[in-house]
């Protein structure tokens, strides 16, 4: 039969193992749950960029409108028609197209950098996960059996 010691030293070997358990699973969670917020924040991040994407190209594509309303009614209005006409309306067109590309190709370049960001967040919260100190199940019987021999009766 094991004398007191040794039960007292195995229940601490146990106790201590546990610890170790739940210490882990505590800064688990903790790492997922600011892995879920941090990506929130990112999608809110994302979707506000987008709106204010499609609101620039918005008001982009009205301003050509009006530009070439207004090119229109200037060259209605002095009798001026063809190759000229045509040149500055087109020119006019191509700048709005271009400014809508960069618009969108800015919107595709935060949408990526939000993406490498959202890796990193879980390369993070993957790191804190495995960093965790976890009870070994082997290390934990070893330790139950040292401390067993430590306190096991002399000659028994």
């Amino acid at each position: 039969m094991c004398d007191v010691a040794t039960v007292v030293a195995i229940g601490s070997t146990v106790s201590g193992a546990v610890g170790q358990y739940q210490t882990s699973l505590r800064t688990s969670r903790a790492a997922l749950n600011a892995q879920r917020d941090a990506n929130a924040g990112l999608e809110a991040q994302q979707h506000q960029a987008d709106q204010q994407a499609t609101e620039q190209m918005v008001e982009r594509s009205r301003r050509a409108v009006a530009e070439i309303g207004q090119m229109n009614a200037i060259f209605a209005d002095t009798g001026v028609s063809g190759n000229t006409h045509d040149r500055l309306v087109n020119e006019a067109q191509a700048n709005a197209d271009a400014d809508l590309t960069t618009i969108e190709r800015n919107r595709q370049n935060r949408a990526t950098q939000n993406d490498f960001e959202g890796a990193a967040i879980q390369a993070q919260a993957q790191a804190r996960i495995n960093s965790a100190p976890r009870p070994s199940i082997i290390g934990t019987g070893l330790q139950i059996a040292s401390d067993y021999y430590k306190n096991k009766p002399k000659g028994g």
